[in-house]
């Protein structure tokens, strides 16, 4: 089974019709998608890139499966996704979910950073509910990827170890891997925001 149908299953648990979900990088929109409906029409979707091309694919992925829930689409950095999350969202969130690295047949030279995607992680656990989950695939195979690996990995130790669960399909350090955080068992006080 690829990472991404793992992530999916996995987050699939967390969620049902009428939730609140958030994509915090769309690429081509088939996370956008997947959220979309596993919440149905009562639920609604918010979902960010840095890239206009990612919100473009993504509207005519979801217009050719003509989803009905509510879709919020952003062109805007994941690192400010708190200002555009309703307050009376916050902790109610139960999925959030992160595809790491450059868009899939996109710019390889526009990808994911650790001075960016840490604030969001950490914006993630304050947005998610308490039977939440966050799922980061995480693409190490690149220069970026390598350092934004390292970034994450530092950040994951701030975590308990109860609240993480990697998913690794190979021992070798420049394979992607599956990082699930559950928010239930994530200890605040073991947490710092940078």
């Amino acid at each position: 089974m690829r990472l991404t149908e793992i992530a999916h299953s996995k987050v699939a648990e967390h969620l049902q019709s009428g939730d609140c979900a958030i994509d915090c990088t769309m690429g081509n929109g088939y996370d956008t998608l997947f959220l979309a409906r596993q919440i149905g029409p009562q639920g609604t979707v918010i979902a960010f890139d840095i890239q206009r091309e990612a919100l473009h694919s993504t509207k005519a992925l979801l217009n050719q499966n003509a989803t009905t829930c509510n879709i919020d689409l952003h062109a805007e950095n994941h690192k400010n996704i708190e200002a555009f999350i309703p307050h009376n969202w916050h902790q109610n969130v139960n999925a959030i979910m992160f595809n790491l690295g450059y868009r899939p047949r996109g710019d390889k030279s526009i990808c994911t950073l650790p001075e960016t995607t840490i604030p969001a992680l950490n914006s993630s656990l304050e947005i998610l509910s308490l039977k939440g989950i966050l799922s980061v695939l995480v693409y190490p195979g690149h220069s970026e990827g390598q350092k934004e690996q390292k970034a994450i990995q530092d950040w994951q130790a701030t975590l308990t170890k109860e609240s993480v669960e990697v998913i690794r399909p190979s021992d070798q350090k420049s394979h992607p891997y599956l990082l699930l955080v559950r928010k239930a068992t994530c200890s605040k006080a073991n947490r710092s925001r940078p």
